[in-house]
């Protein structure tokens, strides 16, 4: 699909990583995202959580100093940081965020992030396309 050609190199989850959800809805799969959490000492450790044409969910695993290189891309993007500090590039801006922040990033503008010294850094990003 063109419209996630910049989303690339991802590991897809394995099926014992997910279980049933235990609620009166019998919705779809949880994940336990601990399990999911592993990092590779050469590059950033990549995982697809959710791989849908409307929606593409993926938890990338950074150790210190590590970098994901800005870039561009026509997508609608979320960073959520689930764990660790980290320096993030939107357009011209830095963003210093830990833990518990969410940050946006409109189509075509530039992003980025890096593990901060002394820390691991895991961002859930959470991409659309753009109608």
């Amino acid at each position: 699909d063109k419209r996630f050609s910049t989303m690339h190199q991802y590991t897809k989850i394995s099926p014992d990583i997910i279980h049933p959800r235990a609620s009166p809805w019998n919705s779809d799969n949880v994940l336990d995202l601990k399990k999911l959490i592993k990092f590779s000492p050469d590059k950033i450790s990549r995982e697809m959580l959710s791989d849908k044409p409307e929606m593409r969910v993926a938890l990338m695993c950074l150790n210190e100093g590590q970098k994901l290189e800005p870039h561009k891309a026509p997508l609608r993007l979320l960073m959520y940081v689930i764990q660790g500090k980290g320096t993030f590039t939107v357009g011209d801006e830095k963003i210093e965020a830990d833990e518990k922040t969410c940050i946006l990033c409109e189509p075509s503008v530039q992003h980025g992030f890096e593990a901060n010294k002394g820390e691991k850094l895991v961002v859930m990003a959470i991409v659309t396309p753009v109608e």
